[in-house]
């Protein structure tokens, strides 16, 4: 089975992980592009964009995991440690169900933790590839 990952700093060189065993995925409105740019108009009514840098892609990151930890997987006590380590200013590596390995950033103000179901919690978080 397939599983996404989140590695600080980096795949090689982790010194804190979070594995997602179950129901790790992009939410549906994931994999947005976002332009890096402010646009306005002039007194004149010309518009005009400021274009500060290339392209950014955000996205999206739901799972869920247990309130506690049941044998080895991890629970919502080792995601909570991994935010708090990273925060937002620290950028870490999120490799995808399809193997793809991208350099992020948390760009939530928050980490939250949803009831989804029995003893799981739901957090969405949004990341952007830097």
């Amino acid at each position: 089975m397939a599983t996404n990952r989140f590695d600080y700093p980096t795949v090689a060189t982790a010194t804190s992980s979070l594995v997602f065993d179950t129901a790790g995925h992009m939410a549906s409105d994931s994999d947005e592009l976002r332009f890096n740019d402010e646009m306005a108009t002039s007194i004149g009514g010309s518009d005009y964009v400021l274009d500060y840098s290339a392209l950014k892609y955000h996205f999206r990151f739901s799972f869920i995991v247990p309130r506690t930890k049941v044998a080895a997987e991890y629970d919502m006590a080792d995601a909570k440690a991994f935010f708090l380590v990273v925060s937002r200013v620290n950028t870490f590596q999120w490799t995808d169900e399809n193997s793809t390995v991208r350099t992020v950033r948390l760009m939530s103000n928050a980490v939250s933790f949803e009831p989804e179901s029995g003893r799981w919690m739901r957090c969405t978080v949004e990341l952007k590839q830097v």
